[in-house]
């Protein structure tokens, strides 16, 4: 009986296989009576035959290559007039001159009349309107109306410098002091409040939560903050504040500042000190911070800001941080404990901090 079972299996195998080999057959001749679109055409497969025949015995000659376009010459620059050119120069002129006299209201320039066309040859000539005039006084209306709560926090600095640069406290000529000190003495850590701590934003914002801050100003009517602090800015300050003398110093005013450090050390008293915009040295509208006014001695003390031209008196003592908005994965204040930690031991600040600037100090 197995026998039986076994031929009958080989047979069914091979009349399977001559069905599929059948049937795939059937299926490549009528596909050769379809075209690229599907459509079913009976004389399909003679016209293509007819073509491969037609190509092999008559090959086709290469085409040449079309002839290049012809090349037109310029179209002639037409030139304006000495009275025309004369004209044109007074009015961009008069556009600097009264943009640079008047910073915050905008000069409005009408366009220029046409010239005879007896001075132009026949066509009018419509001078354009100076775009670096036109930015100049966007942006000066743009600085010139601050917001009321913008005003009231740490303004963002500008980001033309130059003007502002000035020159470095002279280095030390005297003999280099070890790195580390024997008995290290206690140094201060100046701390920005405003993107480096904590982020403040009024009512009506992005911002709908967080720790509510009335600020009432002399005169004007109450402004409502919403305040969150930074990651880890409560495990930042119970560390530093074993090792550093800690001190505020804001560009926002003290209305605004002091109900937030409240808010900070609602649980210890972290802060020996807490200054605020009038402290400031205001240059074109940039507050800096002279540390030396708080702790004369430089080399005992270190700023962490988030702006670099808050430091500028004192590059060589500062810790740059990034600003922080609302990222809920910042690590930056964590990271900054294991370097705030060595420097605590150090003799002078600026022999570690001055090699971020690529030089060391003497």
């Amino acid at each position: 009986m197995g026998i039986y079972l076994q031929v009958a299996e080989s047979w069914l195998i091979t009349y399977r296989w001559m069905v599929m080999m059948i049937s795939f057959c059937v299926w490549w001749i009528v596909s050769c009576f379809y075209d690229e679109k599907g459509q079913f055409c009976a004389y399909l497969p003679a016209y293509t035959m007819l073509l491969v025949i037609s190509n092999t015995a008559y090959p086709r000659t290469q085409q040449s290559a079309p002839p290049p376009p012809p090349v037109l010459p310029p179209p002639k620059k037409r030139r304006l007039s000495t009275t025309i050119k004369n004209a044109f120069k007074g009015k961009l002129a008069d556009e600097e001159d009264s943009a640079v006299s008047s910073s915050t209201a905008v000069t409005h320039h009408t366009r220029a009349r046409s010239v005879n066309s007896s001075d132009s040859g026949g066509e009018d000539i419509t001078p354009r309107r100076s775009i670096r005039i036109r930015l100049f006084n966007e942006n000066s209306e743009k600085l010139s109306k601050p917001s009321k709560a913008a005003s009231i926090k740490s303004p963002t600095s500008p980001s033309n410098s130059s003007t502002l640069r000035l020159t470095k406290y002279p280095r030390n000529t005297g003999p280099p002091r070890p790195l580390l000190a024997n008995n290290p003495s206690q140094k201060t850590l100046i701390l920005d409040l405003d993107e480096t701590l904590i982020h403040s934003l009024s009512k009506g914002g992005r911002l709908t939560s967080g720790h509510m801050v009335e600020v009432k100003l002399e005169g004007q009517h109450p402004i409502l903050y919403y305040v969150h602090k930074r990651p880890y800015c409560e495990e930042f300050l119970r560390k530093v504040y074993k090792w550093y003398n800690l001190v505020i110093f804001t560009a926002s005013v003290q209305e605004y500042a002091d109900p937030v450090i409240d808010w900070l050390e609602q649980d210890r008293k972290y802060f020996k000190g807490r200054y605020y915009r009038q402290h400031c040295t205001n240059r074109n509208g940039t507050y800096i911070k002279d540390i030396s006014s708080i702790e004369p001695d430089l080399s005992k003390v270190i700023i962490l800001d988030n702006s670099p031209m808050s430091y500028m008196f004192h590059e060589d003592n500062a810790i740059p941080i990034e600003g922080w908005i609302n990222d809920p994965t910042d690590i930056d204040l964590l990271n900054l404990i294991p370097l705030l930690h060595a420097l605590h031991y150090v003799t002078d600040v600026r022999a570690l901090l001055a090699l971020r600037m690529g030089e060391a100090f003497p």
